[in-house]
C-alpha cells in the first residue's frame, strides 16, 4: 500500500510540476525550495531521538554540539576549499541516498555493501547530474567558481552508462543468486525507470525534489517511525511529529535567515545557496542515519 501511495504521489506531483515549470521556472523553483523544507528537511530532525537510541551515549547537549560543531567545520571547508567541499557533499549524498534505497529491499548479500550504496546512489544523483550537466552547470559554477559546461557530452554519456550497466549487473547477479525477492526486484526496477523518466521529462532541480520528499525522505520518516515504536510501544505518530519539529523548525528559520542576509540575486543564486546549507546538516544527519542503520541490521530489527 505504501509503495501505490508513493508511485501515485510521483505521478501527481509530476504532473503538477510539469504545469508548473511551462508556466513559471520561478513559481516551480519556489514550489521545489517549499516541499524540501516542510518535508525533506524535517526528516533529519528526529537525528537526536535515533542518536539516544542506538548510543550510549545519551546526553542530548553533547549530541547537538557535536552536531554544530562538524557542520561549523563544513561551512569551513566550504570556504576554503569548495569544490573539494562540493565533490564531498555529492559523494556523501550518493552513499546516504543508496543506503536508504537498498535498506528496504532485503538483500542477503552482506559483503561489500558500502560499494553498493555508492553504485545505486550515483543512479540517483549522479547520473541525473550528468546527463543535466547543462542545466545544473550555473548552479556549479556559482557555489564553486568553477566551470562544468565544458565537460564533453560523451564524457558524461559514457560514466552514466557505465553506472547503469553496473546497477544492471548487479540486479543480475542478485536474482541469479537468489539474494533478492522478486517483489523487491520489481520495486527496485520499478523505482529506477520512474526515477529517470523524471529526470528526461523535468528540469533537474524538479525531479530531484520529488526523489528527495516522496521517496528518500518519507521513506527514512518509515524507517525512524518504525525503530522508534518498536522500542517503545507507547510511542506515536503525534508524538514522532513532536519530536522532530523543534530541530526541524530550528533548522528552518535559520535557512530562512541566512537567506534573507546573503539576499540571493536570483533564483539560481538561491538554490545554490540553499543547497549548500542542506549539506551542512547532510554530513552529521548521514553519520548518524549509517550508524543507525548498521546497528538495526546488528540487531536483527527489519524496516521494510
Amino acid at each position: 500500500m505504501f509503495r501505490k501511495l508513493q508511485f501515485t504521489g510521483v505521478l501527481s506531483f509530476g504532473i503538477i510540476f510539469y504545469f508548473f515549470e511551462n508556466f513559471s521556472k520561478t513559481y516551480s523553483g519556489f514550489l521545489c525550495l517549499f516541499l524540501i523544507l516542510l518535508l525533506g528537511i524535517p526528516h533529519g530532525a528526529i537525528d537526536h531521538k535515533i542518536h539516544q537510541s542506538i548510543s550510549r551515549n545519551k546526553n542530548l547537549f553533547q549530541y547537538i554540539i557535536t552536531y554544530l560543531l562538524t557542520a561549523t567545520g563544513y561551512v569551513i571547508w566550504w570556504i576554503i576549499d569548495p569544490a573539494k567541499a562540493l565533490l564531498i557533499f555529492i559523494l556523501l549524498s550518493a552513499y546516504h541516498f543508496g543506503q536508504e534505497f537498498l535498506e528496504d529491499k532485503n538483500l542477503k548479500v552482506e559483503k561489500n555493501k558500502p560499494a553498493f550504496f555508492i553504485l545505486w546512489g550515483s543512479l540517483i544523483l549522479i547520473s541525473p547530474l550528468l546527463f543535466s550537466l547543462d542545466e545544473v552547470s550555473d548552479y556549479l559554477h556559482i557555489v564553486t567558481g568553477y566551470s562544468f559546461s565544458n565537460i564533453p557530452l560523451e564524457v558524461s554519456i559514457c560514466i552514466v552508462l557505465i553506472i547503469y550497466l553496473l546497477a544492471i549487473c548487479h540486479l543480475v547477479y542478485l536474482f541469479v543468486k537468489k539474494q533478492i525477492a522478486k517483489a523487491d526486484l520489481v520495486g527496485l526496477i520499478g523505482f529506477v525507470v520512474v526515477n529517470t523518466a523524471l529526470h528526461l521529462l523535468l528540469d533537474f532541480v524538479i525531479a530531484f525534489t520529488i526523489y528527495f520528499v516522496l521517496f528518500h525522505s518519507l521513506n527514512a520518516f518509515r524507517h525512524q517511525f518504525s525503530w522508534l515504536s518498536e522500542r517503545n510501544k507507547n510511542y506515536t505518530i503525534k508524538k514522532f511529529i513532536a519530536d522532530l519539529s523543534v530541530f526541524a523548525l530550528i533548522a528552518i528559520f535559520g535557512i530562512a535567515i541566512i537567506i534573507g542576509l546573503i539576499r540571493p540575486s536570483d533564483m539560481e543564486a538561491l538554490i545554490s545557496i540553499f543547497f549548500i546549507m542542506i549539506s551542512l546538516i547532510t554530513l552529521p544527519h548521514a553519520v548518524t542515519l549509517n550508524q543507525f542503520y548498521q546497528f538495526r541490521k546488528k540487531s536483527g530489527n527489519s524496516l521494510s
